[in-house]
């Protein structure tokens, strides 16, 4: 009679298992998400910064060559950075409203949703030695739980006896 119990016991935790697993991902695919956000934004603004910079750069070229002190060519390879410096910041504009995207799916956000990102960039580094950090995983590990419990499961159900059923 108690293996309907113990296998429901047993289901049980492979759906809490599942539960955390999923939990899991999704913290650990959100943090991800929000720093792809801040790493795009800050991109964004160098792009930004360097698109006015080669800007400037190619509009002094342009004067200089009309006072006779810069050539064509030095105009063209000005136009040529500040082209390449606008291509970077429409890919990272484009970079930055997926990672926006994503985070809204994450979140199951509506896309049309204006986001205000802020995360903390310093960090504080854990220090273990090897055979605390291995103590720590092997305690801890969903996975390594999961399995001990498979076991016992197959376990329960090798010993337990099985009673032939009848079909009507």
């Amino acid at each position: 009679n108690r293996d309907a119990v113990d296998s429901a016991d047993f289901g049980l935790q492979e759906s809490e298992y599942s539960f955390y697993l999923t939990r899991d991902r999704t913290v650990l695919d959100t943090v991800t998400a929000v720093y792809a956000i801040i790493e795009q934004a800050e991109l964004l603004d160098l792009y930004t910064v360097q698109v006015a910079r080669y800007k400037g750069h190619a509009d002094a070229a342009r004067i200089k060559e009309k006072a006779g002190l810069a050539s064509p060519i030095d105009v063209y390879r000005a136009e040529i950075s500040r082209q390449d410096a606008e291509a970077s910041r429409n890919r990272t504009r484009k970079a930055l409203a997926d990672a926006e995207d994503r985070l809204k799916v994450i979140l199951t956000l509506p896309l049309e949703r204006d986001l205000g990102i802020t995360a903390p960039l310093e960090y504080t580094p854990v220090r273990l030695d090897s055979g605390e950090a291995l103590d720590i995983a092997l305690d801890n590990r969903a996975e390594l739980k999961r399995a001990r419990a498979r076991v016992d499961d197959a376990l329960r159900q090798m010993h337990e006896p099985r009673r032939p059923r009848h079909h009507l």
